[in-house]
């Protein structure tokens, strides 16, 4: 099911995003400009980086409305908006207790709420005014080298707790039969 750009998606299922059995990690990219939200779905091919753009909304609320009708990995959020803004709706997705990466769009004014978004968890921000394919690619890799580094140290801690089990066992088992 294609989105037509600037689409309000009230109605729309948010879908699973599969490439080749693999699956991607899918976007949320909220703006009240029609504009930015067109520019954001075109500006880059969204699969080559492994993300799918779920859908858009107009302000914080209706992004709320998204995000709890499906799993969204990354949400993309203007700084001033009507209704809700993005600051709001950062603190709404953590009350909610969701997971998402966050990436704040501001203004060259906005600094004082990209600052408040950083201390409220965002990983990024990107300006309006400086927005390009190659910005946008550079700020997804390095949101993604993010996520890889997440999974090693997880990986890593798992392994030093199989690893101290296994030393608990041993030492268990000698203790026993000592």
């Amino acid at each position: 099911e294609h989105k037509r750009p600037g689409h309000r998606l009230a109605h729309h299922r948010i879908l699973p995003g599969k490439e080749k059995g693999k699956t991607m990690k899918r976007v949320l990219i909220v703006d009240d400009d029609t504009i930015v939200r067109i520019t954001l779905r075109s500006l880059i091919n969204w699969e080559a980086f492994g993300y799918q753009v779920a859908g858009d909304a107009i302000h914080g609320k209706q992004a709320l409305r998204y995000l709890e009708e499906g799993t969204v990995d990354l949400v993309i959020t203007d700084m001033k908006m009507p209704v809700m803004d993005g600051l709001g709706l950062i603190e709404q997705i953590h009350r909610l207790g969701l997971t998402p990466k966050i990436l704040v769009l501001s203004g060259y004014d906005d600094f004082k709420l990209v600052r408040e978004a950083f201390r409220m968890g965002a990983e990024d921000y990107l300006l309006k005014s400086d927005l390009s394919a190659g910005v946008l690619e550079k700020v997804l890799l390095k949101i993604g080298e993010g996520d890889l580094e997440a999974q090693e140290e997880e990986k890593e801690k798992e392994g030093k707790s199989r690893k101290e089990g296994y030393k608990r066992e041993e030492r268990k088992n000698r203790e026993e039969n000592g």
